[in-house]
């Protein structure tokens, strides 16, 4: 089953104002026409089973349409999460509503809804939220909006991360969009999921296979963020990764570690993992080495260096000293 965790829609009447709107923000025309009925369309060519709908309340006005609207999609293909803005004093009673409409989660846009994400109006609104069960997905990093604004970086993040502790956060665009070397210097390892959403044929690929290993597969969400993404396209992208399924089984495992890792102080950039071989242990032909192979080429893929020693070898601080000056 693929599930596309990121997607977005509205009502018949005005998806087409919409779309051209935000066309003309974003420099870039859909691949779906914004309704319920694009959309299902858009996961037929994909073979995508199940969309999250995804809105996005850009005033305190909307909130209660918006959410009648949402409620109509509570199962079936498309299933729509509901949406508050950040300055809605009565959040907790809007929260209750959403959770009793049926709806799973929400969804926060801090570019739209001009407030950075490190405000306490929205740590109120994700604690009450994550009291009810539900899902919060933000947009993070770089919109086409306000580019020089950022309203959610993943420091920003972080901040949340630590004052709130939700269970049930996930930052969209793999935590900050076309800023992963913060997210993988404030989030990365961290309790939160990430989701595709547009990033697939944009974000470099080394970087993209290092934060999954690193987060843990288990946390990344597939999303494309249709109509400004094709899901067939993305669908194909992500079935086109360099890693086997066997490799992802493996990497998976939560039994699977390399024996050391060392990684930059500063930024938490992994510089060399370290294997220690046995002797007898790691022979060709024995399912140890079996594993080294699925090992070496699913580091090679993520790009972190690898150095292995044997147990009967010598000079193991300049082999690694030498390692780490070729990175």
């Amino acid at each position: 089953m693929i599930i596309d965790f990121h997607t977005h829609m509205f009502p018949d009447k005005i998806a087409g104002r919409t779309l051209d709107y935000l066309s003309g923000i974003f420099g870039a025309s859909p691949f779906a026409d914004g309704t319920y009925t694009g959309l299902c369309n858009s996961m037929g060519k994909g073979a995508v089973d199940i969309s999250i709908a995804l809105p996005a309340v850009t005033k305190v006005s909307q909130v209660a349409a918006i959410n009648r609207f949402a409620s109509a999609y509570t199962e079936g293909p498309v299933i729509s999460f509901g949406g508050i803005h950040p300055e809605c004093e009565n959040y907790k009673e809007i929260l209750k509503e959403i959770k009793n409409l049926g709806l799973k989660g929400i969804k926060l846009h801090p570019d739209y809804q001009d407030m950075y994400f490190d405000n306490i109006r929205y740590e109120r609104i994700i604690d009450a939220a994550s009291e009810l069960g539900l899902i919060t997905v933000v947009h993070a990093g770089v919109d086409p909006k306000c580019p020089e604004d950022v309203h959610c970086t993943p420091e920003m993040a972080r901040k949340v991360l630590d004052d709130v502790k939700p269970e049930k956060l996930v930052l969209a665009h793999m935590g900050g969009n076309e800023m992963w070397d913060d997210v993988e210097r404030y989030l990365v390892g961290q309790n939160v999921y990430f989701d595709t959403g547009v990033i697939l044929n944009t974000m470099p690929q080394e970087q993209f296979l290092r934060i999954v290993h690193m987060h843990g597969a288990d946390r990344i969400l597939f999303g494309t963020d249709s109509p400004w993404a094709d899901q067939k396209n993305f669908v194909a992208l992500l079935e086109h990764m360099p890693l086997t399924e066997e490799e992802n089984k493996y990497a998976r495992n939560p039994l699977t570690h390399v024996d050391f890792l060392l990684f930059n102080q500063i930024d938490k950039q992994p510089m060399l993992a370290i294997e220690v071989d046995g002797t007898g242990f790691h022979e060709a032909g024995s399912k140890q080495a079996e594993r080294d192979i699925k090992k070496n080429s699913i580091l090679e893929k993520c790009a972190v260096p690898l150095l292995r020693l044997r147990t009967d070898g010598s000079g193991e601080k300049e082999k690694i000293r030498n390692a780490l000056k070729r990175e």
